[in-house]
């Protein structure tokens, strides 16, 4: 989630960006020790005005910095996966593909979630399907 309140606390007025990698300093470790990192993308990265409830739309950096921390896969499909509309979805998915996320959930067209209705993870002599849905 991103409420305004975490919107403003990761706002650096030095530079004017926006950084939460903060946020996941406390759990990396836990990160970086599982086989698999998947995180609920509860809100949409659907641009300016970056807004918190009702209707989110976070900074960019939160996708980067979620993958950096060591996220591997966002799903999306959830009750604020629309809250900016068709092109909040489709903004959402570009970040998080120019953010080298995997995501399932949501898609931009009925074609691309035919194409790929799920997500394989795989680790040594684990194969995992998720699927993501509301």
């Amino acid at each position: 989630m991103g409420h305004s309140p975490q919107i403003k606390s990761a706002y650096d007025s030095t530079n004017k960006t926006y950084n939460y990698s903060k946020v996941f300093w406390p759990i990396r470790p836990i990160i970086e020790r599982a086989d698999f990192t998947v995180a609920n993308l509860e809100v949409t990265l659907a641009g300016t005005p970056y807004t918190g409830y009702p209707a989110f739309s976070l900074p960019d950096a939160l996708a980067f910095d979620s993958k950096k921390a060591g996220v591997e896969v966002m799903v999306s499909s959830n009750n604020h996966a629309c809250d900016r509309g068709r092109q909040g979805v489709i903004r959402t998915l570009d970040i998080l593909d120019s953010a080298q996320l995997a995501h399932t959930g949501t898609f931009r067209s009925t074609k691309e979630q035919e194409k790929h209705p799920f997500i394989w993870l795989e680790k040594r002599q684990y194969k995992i399907a998720l699927l993501n849905y509301t």
